[in-house]
């Protein structure tokens, strides 16, 4: 993901008909808590129109609160992770 011509993290998803899956979303150190996590997330949810969308999530990975806040809900875990779901 670029920003002004600068890169500012990587986005990688899977979309069904059904379903959008974000695989991956990192954003640089250097970029984190100026809302591009957010803005990138919420283009996902709107492209996703009726779909669902999915991640998960390290547990004590601080953008679970922000994923939280923006409506995902945790629709499962395993020893590491929690699965997150957001249903239209």
């Amino acid at each position: 993901m670029h920003y002004k011509n600068v890169l500012v993290g990587t986005l990688k998803y899977a979309s069904t008909n059904h379903e959008v899956e974000i695989m991956q979303i990192q954003i640089h150190p250097d970029h984190q808590n100026k809302g591009y996590g957010r803005s990138i997330i919420q283009q996902v949810l709107n492209d996703a129109e009726s779909k669902s969308v999915s991640l998960t999530v390290l547990k004590d990975n601080p953008a679970l609160q922000l994923y939280l806040r923006l409506g995902f809900k945790i629709v499962g875990e395993d020893m590491y992770e929690y699965h997150m779901q957001i249903k239209h």
